[in-house]
């Protein structure tokens, strides 16, 4: 379990010592990723495809915090089984790619700032990298102090 003391949890152990069954012990983002399922489709923020099911697409929560977290929800083709999978993992590690041309520039400039390279998402998007993000907007937008 990243960030405690703890060096394993048992929830099997858990389970017997709560006498809960069925028990499952998941990822927090996991959960985060299953939450979405209760969402409104007028509180969804940011929809790449329309469609009136919510099966019909994967779903995926980024979180852009201290660990870059991602889940991602894979609908079944099966009809007995509603979501498939549920893909949980640090994505603070992936690579950081631009797609148009803001992107580009912010890249650009975080390779003049950063130190020690652009290997990762977490020294692009992370909470270490709002003040580097500010300061692109600030110098695009022409915002002086």
């Amino acid at each position: 379990m990243a960030n405690t003391k703890w060096s394993q949890v048992d929830g099997n152990a858990i389970e017997q010592s709560l006498n809960i069954k069925p028990f499952l012990l998941i990822n927090d983002f996991q959960a985060v990723a299953y939450s979405i399922l209760g969402l409104q489709q007028q509180t969804q923020l940011n929809r790449t495809k329309k469609s009136k099911s919510k099966r019909q697409f994967s779903q995926t929560v980024i979180d852009p915090g201290a660990g870059f977290g991602v889940a991602r929800l894979i609908p079944s083709l099966k009809q007995d089984h509603f979501w498939e999978y549920n893909i949980c993992f640090e994505g603070g590690e992936v690579g950081y790619s631009s797609s148009n041309d803001l992107e580009i520039e912010y890249l650009q400039f975080l390779k003049k700032e950063i130190r020690f390279g652009l290997d990762s998402c977490r020294k692009a998007m992370e909470g270490q990298a709002i003040p580097y993000i500010y300061t692109f907007l600030k110098e695009r937008l022409g915002i002086l102090n």
